[in-house]
């Protein structure tokens, strides 16, 4: 009067199979880009570690008065470095500027300041924490094409609001 229970055994494990894959899969994909998303932010705060902060005075007092003309109360760390060919800022607890040191050195006022308010610009607009949700969403629906789609779209968009706020001010 029992009832087989292989058989019942081998029909549950039978219908959650692929199911199982999938999530193995899922899994997987969400493991490696979240690994690669750490060891690309260590590498970042490594850099941001050993980098120098050695902006002439001049530089270091025009990005703290473009600080107070854009609203930025902290001022971010400024890290001069070889390692990067633009200007930009990472971080969304501890905002840190990296710029390239070949350009920086020459560099006239006018420009340093666009390149301060464009920056400072993502921090006080909110990008950065914007940024690392988007980061968190394409990790946990890495499968879905329209997320990896619209990526590019969203950086440009990023750019030009950045852009019309520095052409605000």
């Amino acid at each position: 009067a029992f009832p087989d229970l292989s058989r019942v055994n081998l029909a549950v494990k039978q219908s959650l199979s692929w199911k199982a894959y999938m999530l193995c899969v899922w899994g997987a994909g969400a493991i490696i880009l979240g690994f690669w998303l750490v060891l690309r932010l260590r590498g970042l705060r490594r850099e941001h570690l050993n980098g120098e902060s050695n902006l002439s005075e001049r530089l270091e007092s025009l990005l703290r008065s473009t600080a107070e003309k854009i609203g930025v109360k902290k001022v971010p760390q400024v890290i001069v470095t070889n390692r990067v060919r633009c200007p930009a800022v990472f971080g969304v607890f501890k905002p840190v500027l990296l710029l390239p040191a070949e350009k920086i050195e020459q560099i006239n006022d006018q420009d340093a300041e666009h390149i301060f308010l464009h920056e400072l610009a993502h921090i006080k607009r909110g990008d950065l924490i914007v940024h690392a949700f988007y980061m968190i969403l394409q990790i946990a629906y890495w499968f879905n094409p329209l997320l990896w789609l619209i990526r590019r779209h969203l950086q440009n968009l990023r750019e030009l609001c950045c852009d019309a706020t520095v052409a605000r001010i």
